[in-house]
């Protein structure tokens, strides 16, 4: 399809400002439509598009940031709410959660094409970088109200302890069940360190086992180390079992891994072990994000490992 130095400027200028593209015009509307449709585009939001390479480059949450910009250009004071606002406000979020539509805080509740809209508090809103999204506290509680357990868990580790009191005067005000919210206030620690490591506690609990401790360490005599667990379990004859969430970050990111090479990192891990063991560690159970999305490979292996469920 021949260039168009219209929707050029209007996709170079879009990049420059982090939004997408949109159109003010009929014109511009057919030329953005006729692109997205012979593939030479993305449509991905109504009246957002980008360059597919451009798009393919994004973080989802990045993602999600493009299309709020581009959203607030054409309907200025729009007001995010739920996962959208948790992202805006920098919140963990799984991928899983990023799934294209977005939330906006409304009078009522409906749902259009991509878009969700729900009663929440619009009048306490704060701005994000130009964008108006739902107060901290009142993000919370609406996610707890929307999203599953494991999906939430990980915000409430994060953020519940500085915003505690707030949540619980948003819960004064509603009238709807909240037990959503207080069972996750009940479970949240402010221990853990990612929001991978939240999450797979978050399943841990829903499948049934004894909730672990955190981040517990342990001095090793031999190495003169200190080793810090990820999860960890005492059984009441005597047994000490350790969990270690193996996120495929520690292998491939940069940041973690440093300059070594993975197998530097698996032997690392297995001298790890051995420490623990001498310890007084008794098992170790090592699992993984795969196994984390798929619960019933996870129940399996700390099943194995002697885990209890709570009695």
């Amino acid at each position: 399809m021949r260039r168009n130095r219209v929707v050029e400027q209007l996709l170079d200028s879009a990049q420059h400002g982090h939004r997408c593209a949109y159109a003010c015009n009929r014109n511009e509307r057919v030329a953005l439509a006729r692109r997205a449709r012979s593939g030479e585009l993305n449509q991905v939001f109504r009246n957002c598009y980008v360059r597919p390479d451009y798009w393919d480059s994004l973080r989802p949450a990045e993602r999600t940031w493009h299309i709020c910009r581009t959203v607030n250009q054409y309907n200025p004071g729009v007001v995010f709410a739920g996962k959208t606002a948790a992202t805006l406000l920098g919140f963990p979020l799984s991928h899983a959660v990023h799934d294209g539509t977005i939330v906006c805080a409304a009078r009522r509740n409906w749902t259009s094409e991509r878009t969700q809209h729900i009663y929440t508090d619009m009048d306490s809103a704060i701005s994000m970088q130009g964008l108006l999204v739902t107060n901290p506290a009142h993000t919370l509680v609406d996610c707890a109200l929307l999203l599953p357990f494991e999906e939430t868990l990980p915000m409430f580790d994060s953020a519940s302890t500085t915003h505690f009191k707030q949540i619980m005067e948003v819960m004064g005000t509603m009238s709807r069940d909240v037990s959503p919210v207080l069972r996750l206030l009940h479970f949240a620690d402010p221990r853990s360190e990612s929001g991978g490591e939240s999450k797979a506690r978050a399943v841990i609990i829903v499948l049934g086992f004894v909730v672990p401790e955190l981040q517990i360490s342990f001095f090793d005599p031999v190495t003169r180390k200190t080793y810090r667990t990820d999860y960890l379990w005492r059984l009441a004859d005597g047994r000490v079992i350790v969990g270690e969430f193996d996120g495929m970050e520690k292998y491939v990111n940069p940041q973690m891994v440093g300059s070594k090479t993975i197998e530097q990192r698996v032997l690392a891990e297995r001298e790890r072990d051995e420490a623990l063991r001498r310890c007084g560690v008794s098992q170790i159970v090592h699992f993984s994000y795969n196994d984390v999305m798929h619960p019933d490979q996870l129940r399996r292996k700390l099943e194995q490992a002697g885990v209890p469920y709570v009695s």
